[in-house]
């Protein structure tokens, strides 16, 4: 149970983010495309600068996760935090600092 509610935040940036072929990349292509036959400068000042906006928020999720894993399991898991459950919690804890990068 511990791995399951470890992977929850990980899980849901995913499905946010989308990966290869998820949302965020659909709507560069679209954008790239278009911009590529306008002007190939601004297809890759568009780009970087989305990268660039992306990798922040990602780096303080994962900076947070990492540095806050009891806080975040308890927003996220609830019933984790219960009396009984102090292994499985400190378990948790440690594979969401592990998965934090992710």
């Amino acid at each position: 149970d511990a791995f399951a509610y470890a992977c929850v935040v990980p899980a849901y940036f995913q499905v946010v983010v989308g990966g290869l072929n998820g949302p965020i990349h659909t709507a560069v292509l679209v954008s790239a495309k278009k911009g590529e036959v306008e002007d190939g400068a601004s297809t890759r000042r568009l780009i970087e600068s989305l990268s660039t906006w992306l990798a922040v928020p990602a780096a303080a999720l994962a900076l947070a996760l990492f540095c806050f894993p009891g806080r975040v399991l308890r927003v996220f898991a609830p019933g984790l935090c219960g009396a009984g459950s102090a292994l499985e919690l400190s378990i948790a804890q440690e594979q969401v600092r592990i998965m934090s990068p992710c």
